[in-house]
């Protein structure tokens, strides 16, 4: 009954929206979606309340180590996929066969595997060089490739979900991740008493277990059928992937990145809290559209409903920034005292959070456009990125307090971006009518 109130609900605001009735493919689209939707309506506050209670429980410092190591792992994540995870969901959209969708499947999966060997038994076994060189702990870097391998694992299996449209499994595995994660921190607090981020980490890894049992469930049949073929298809479509994620998350995670090796991870901490309840709340309610999106336009040669997003960026900006900066307002309340709130970074952080929704979704359209105009956005995007981290650079050497001045450099980045993002998925929809 929810999930139709939802169906019914979107149906009625993409009436008043775009003034018309929604077509079949929409239809479809709406309907893979709900389910999305569905599960985030459950599963969205337990992880959001979690991690600000652990944040509170663990304070500052703690809540800073433990995103280094989530920071951190995105790197080792994109070494481990080459790009294979966005190259692998269009790989098994565009599959005509139940065994093509296998072969595809399971070439991109025993590639990962190896790699996260290769890269875990390199990087535990240089972890005594890692940390004299940066200056992080072996305990750090041990639970860096722990939740590296928990994690690659949890996203190639969400891929093949995603890729053969089993959002209903989807949506089930996502409750009960969120369910076994708030049980488990609920049992450890009350048995321990204390929390830090280490048994945070195995918490949430914890978690990520019971999601990726279910998922084994669900696609058994489809772990056979490699193929060199295959992978290596998927492989040259993914390394402009893999290009795009490395430079993308250089660009993302240099504010964090620079903020613990210039400031203290306290500064750390307190900029992670703000940054968890907008940007990466953000993102989680923007995926949850783009998981679907993907698959969708990966299979629709029609691009023409992409105009529909001018529409959804000039009506919904100010909605979604008023619920973003009051959903934030109530999670720094939850963080507690040791996360002061202030006014300035309520602001800034919604402002960036709310570019960054709708720029998601752009992205997402554009990750299907031809190779060469794909090569064209890269260099514009990231030329504007390798531009804005140079004025983190600055600020970090030459102002005691950059915080803000950060914010604004991000902003003004993403705005750019957005710019941009607009004037290719415009091309795109022209070019396919």
């Amino acid at each position: 009954m929810v999930k139709k109130k939802i169906i019914v609900a979107v149906q009625f605001l993409h009436f008043k929206l775009f003034g018309h009735q929604m077509s079949d493919q929409m239809k479809q689209f709406l309907k893979n979606m709900s389910w999305s939707f569905y599960a985030g309506l459950i599963a969205l506050p337990l992880i959001m309340i979690v991690g600000t209670l652990a944040g509170r429980f663990m304070g500052p410092e703690e809540f800073g180590k433990y995103s280094l190591v989530v920071l951190l792992s995105s790197y080792v994540l994109i070494f481990v996929f080459c790009g294979l995870d966005i190259a692998l969901v269009k790989a098994i959209a565009k599959a005509k066969t139940v065994k093509d969708q296998s072969r595809q499947f399971f070439s991109a999966f025993s590639f990962v595997l190896l790699m996260l060997t290769v890269l875990s038994t390199l990087g535990l076994l240089s972890a005594g060089q890692i940390s004299a060189r940066f200056n992080i702990s072996k305990e750090l870097i041990t639970l860096l490739f722990a939740y590296s391998l928990i994690a690659s694992v949890k996203n190639v299996l969400d891929f093949a979900i995603r890729g053969t449209e089993r959002f209903k499994d989807q949506a089930i595995a996502k409750i009960l991740e969120s369910v076994t994660l708030a049980v488990a921190f609920v049992a450890v607090v009350i048995l321990l008493k204390k929390i830090n981020y280490s048994i945070f980490l195995g918490i949430i890894m914890l978690a990520a277990l019971a999601l990726i049992l279910f998922y084994l469930t669900k696609i058994a049949k489809m772990f056979k059928n490699f193929s060199f073929t295959a992978l290596k298809i998927q492989l040259l479509e993914g390394r402009f992937f893999m290009l795009s994620t490395l430079l993308g998350t250089i660009f993302v995670s240099s504010d964090r990145l620079l903020i613990a090796k210039f400031i203290n991870l306290e500064t750390l901490g307190i900029y992670s809290a703000y940054y968890s309840g907008s940007v990466t709340l953000t993102a989680v309610l923007s995926s949850m559209l783009t998981n679907v999106l993907l698959p969708a336009t990966a299979k629709s040669r029609d691009k023409t409903f992409a105009s529909k997003m001018d529409k959804l960026f000039i009506k919904g900006f100010i909605p979604v920034f008023i619920t973003i900066g009051l959903i934030l307002v109530v999670f720094m309340f939850i963080f507690g005292r040791a996360y002061p709130l202030r006014a300035d970074y309520v602001l800034l952080f919604t402002l960036v959070s709310t570019i960054y929704f709708f720029g998601n979704m752009y992205n997402t359209i554009i990750l299907d456009i031809d190779r060469r105009n794909y090569i064209r956005y890269l260099v514009m995007i990231n030329s504007i990125n390798l531009l804005t981290v140079a004025y983190y650079l600055v600020l970090m050497k030459y102002y005691a307090k950059p915080i803000n001045l950060i914010l604004v450099g991000y902003a003004v980045n993403l705005s750019i971006n957005f710019i941009f993002q607009k004037y290719f998925v415009k091309k795109m929809s022209e070019g396919r009518q």
